[in-house]
């Protein structure tokens, strides 16, 4: 997860996230990363956490071609 700098105040700013192998078979593997709004947004995170949402999103890819679910 991505813990924030200690000086901030903040801890995690991440939500939990599980792939099951058994139960899903799309996910790319090693696609899950974390999107860095606040860098993208141009704040920092103290501003992120204020002004936007007090999580970062989490961003995967799945292959879906086939309905197998």
């Amino acid at each position: 997860s991505h813990i924030s700098d200690p000086a901030t105040g903040f801890g995690s700013l991440l939500d939990g996230y599980a792939i099951s192998r058994e139960h899903t078979q799309e996910y790319v593997e090693g696609s899950l990363q974390i999107l860095p709004l606040a860098r993208m947004m141009g704040l920092t995170l103290v501003q992120y956490v204020d002004g936007v949402s007090d999580h970062l999103p989490l961003v995967a890819r799945f292959r879906v071609t086939v309905d197998d679910d």
